[in-house]
């Protein structure tokens, strides 16, 4: 069962690379944090939680050029959460 769980998480993480550059090319900044946090959420899920700060990071950088606060709020809480999985 475990290389099916992989094999939908690298389902889920080209999706959501997929999203990411069509956000990217429609300057759509509100896709591109939703791509980036979902980017995330399935790294983290697969305990890869440097690759999900580094998504959660984008998201954040994002969201604060747009001044989105919720959005900044939430790449923070999850990008710190990852940091203190890993020990920083």
């Amino acid at each position: 069962m475990r290389w099916l769980a992989k094999i939908i998480h690298d389902c889920d993480r080209l999706k959501f690379c997929y999203g990411v550059k069509i956000a990217e090319s429609l300057k759509d900044s509100s896709l591109q944090i939703k791509a980036l946090n979902s980017l995330g959420r399935t790294y983290s899920q697969q305990r890869q939680f440097e690759a999900a700060i580094t998504y959660y990071q984008q998201s954040l950088n994002i969201a604060q050029k747009l001044e989105n606060r919720r959005e900044e709020a939430r790449a923070f809480f999850s990008a710190s959460f990852k940091c203190g999985s890993i020990g920083i």
